[in-house]
């Protein structure tokens, strides 16, 4: 007896098809744009002044751009975006990816921010206004040295979706004004009950 095997054809291709990477990625960004996605990553701050955190989110339409500020909330006043404080996906970008102009610390208004090296993202304020011209980190890490200009930055994914969706008028979930599951005394189909 001969054995037989189910014949699975193979999917058509079209002959010269091919989407070349750069053109995969200018499609995209051009879907992300007319839908309002946006790249975003987050930063947590520290005021060198005040000792006290905050978060900068920054976003951008596509890799050609760079990086804006968004925004800057106090930490004790942050309103989560999805993914802002969890370190779960991290990445490295050039520093030059981010355009920091308008970027001000909320606390003392220092117009600057440090990397030290233990890992903490200041304000300058302490630098600006210390006779030695060092930067002096966070009283928890008491570093002082000189700083050279950031080459990298590491940022947190803060979530890229939209703000509001076009076309959706209803919340994806019930509200206090809708009943969730149905009243009880809908009739059932007829069967064992449990």
């Amino acid at each position: 007896m001969k054995e037989l095997k189910p014949y699975v054809p193979q999917p058509a291709r079209k002959a010269g098809s091919a989407v070349t990477r750069s053109e995969f990625e200018k499609r995209m960004a051009a879907f992300k744009t007319a839908h309002g996605f946006k790249e975003r990553y987050s930063i947590v701050y520290h005021c060198s002044r005040f000792e006290k955190s905050f978060v900068t989110v920054y976003e951008r339409s596509n890799e050609a751009e760079c990086f804006k500020t968004a925004s800057i909330s106090k930490l004790g006043e942050a309103r989560p975006a999805a993914g802002v404080f969890t370190r779960t996906e991290q990445k490295t970008f050039d520093a030059k990816q981010f355009d920091s102009s308008g970027w001000r610390c909320p606390y003392c208004s220092a117009g600057g921010s440090i990397h030290c090296s233990c890992g903490s993202n200041t304000c300058s304020y302490q630098q600006d206004h210390a006779s030695d011209g060092l930067h002096h980190c966070r009283p928890g890490c008491g570093s002082v040295s000189r700083t050279v200009p950031i080459r990298q930055m590491t940022a947190s994914a803060a979530g890229g979706a939209a703000q509001s969706v076009p076309g959706r008028a209803h919340p994806a979930l019930p509200g206090k004004s809708h009943t969730a599951l149905p009243s009880p005394n809908v009739p059932r189909l007829p069967g064992p009950g449990k």
